[in-house]
């Protein structure tokens, strides 16, 4: 019983081993949270709700792309009550989470025409590009929204990607190979010692004979 004992114990740590090798590769958190929006011709322009611009991580990067290559990309981050007295009552699509699928999740607000963006003065940081624009925004006290469009008429880009880095995630991976590893320790040098108790004693074996008559 000691040695099923023994033996059970170095098989459950190497169980746990496997458990937190899985947890620190197949099944560790991604690095990155990447969602998108695609074939948004037609729509209004892009905005953020707030909160979405630190939801994923404390560093997010959008990037706008048009299907017209020569058409201007543009986007800005203001803040939040900023941006709110600029977009009014227009059209416009409100990102306001995503999906675990990578798809980011949208409402439709407002029903006017949305004034053009690069003529504002709300905005904290702003680009601009032909063809595609991309921008990088760390996590800034205050509340912050973003608005993406392309042209000139307030629509949206053609798609629109957000990236979120920067996340801190504990993982329980180093708990369960450490005790793994002393399971298996344990157990094996229990083994050893049950096995070396184990074996056959040593027998001396005393034999009997005359020589010249003296008995040996």
């Amino acid at each position: 019983m000691p040695r099923f004992a023994a033996a059970g114990f170095a098989a459950l740590g190497l169980a746990l081993v496997g458990v937190g090798a899985l947890q620190a590769t197949v099944f560790a958190p991604q690095e990155t949270v990447r969602s998108s929006l695609r074939d948004l011709s037609r729509q209004p322009a892009v905005t953020t709700a707030i909160g979405v611009l630190e939801m994923g991580g404390p560093r997010v990067k959008v990037t706008a792309e048009s299907a017209d290559p020569a058409a201007t990309v543009f986007l800005g981050i203001g803040r939040a009550a900023d941006v709110e007295a600029y977009l009014g009552q227009s059209e416009r699509l409100d990102v306001v989470g995503y999906t675990d699928e990578g798809e980011l999740l949208t409402q439709s607000r407002g029903a006017g025409a949305l004034p053009a963006p690069s003529t504002a003065d709300v905005w904290t940081v702003s680009v601009r590009g032909r063809g595609s624009a991309s921008l990088v925004w760390p996590r800034t006290a205050g509340q912050w929204r973003l608005v993406a469009s392309a042209g000139t008429t307030g629509q949206a880009p053609s798609a629109v990607t957000v990236t979120w880095s920067g996340r801190e995630h504990t993982s329980s991976a180093p708990t369960f190979i450490a005790l793994g590893v002393l399971l298996i320790v344990g157990g094996g040098v229990t083994l050893a010692m049950l096995w070396s108790r184990g074996r056959p004693g040593a027998h001396v074996y005393v034999e009997e004979y005359e020589d010249e008559g003296v008995r040996v």
